[in-house]
């Protein structure tokens, strides 16, 4: 699967105690089958965040998706709880717990734990590994992933 997302800072931590953010996103069908939808699934996002001393991080997002499968279309809910720490300039370890409604039609309610890591490259870009279990019945029992993000900024923004 490949997303792409149009984030909105609506909230500072310098002006409100917390950033808040919302985003549309875009999963795009790309690879197997087993681990990506048939359609283009939109959704929304609602991310809140807040830094404490010490590089210390607590994150919350709430999702809801329209996503496809072989029966047409479904609403599936997303929460999460992430922590991160800064180990170093461009590095952090991060722990989250989250939980899909409704992982395929008609499951109940996946939730699962995960730990790994981010390294920054540059000021735009950042990679990320990370491991995890589920705790449900319905998710999956072990699973290992990764990614990359890269963001635009407005022209004149560093």
């Amino acid at each position: 699967m490949c997303s792409s997302d149009l984030k909105i800072k609506l909230l500072d931590q310098r002006h409100a105690g917390v950033n808040l953010a919302v985003a549309g996103i875009v999963n795009m069908p790309v690879g197997s089958s087993q681990f990506t939808s048939t359609g283009y699934d939109p959704g929304v996002k609602v991310a809140m965040a807040r830094t404490f001393g010490n590089g210390l991080s607590l994150t919350t997002n709430l999702q809801a998706a329209s996503v496809t499968d072989a029966a047409g279309r479904f609403t599936q809910h997303a929460v999460s709880l992430t922590m991160s720490r800064a180990l170093s300039a461009t590095i952090s370890g991060f722990a989250e717990v989250y939980r899909i409604g409704q992982p395929t039609r008609g499951e109940t309610g996946a939730v699962s734990m995960a730990a790994g890591f981010a390294r920054t490259v540059g000021s735009h870009m950042q990679l990320d590994l990370f491991a995890g279990r589920g705790l449900t019945d319905v998710a999956c029992n072990w699973f290992v992933s990764a990614g990359f993000a890269v963001r635009r900024m407005p022209s004149g923004r560093p």
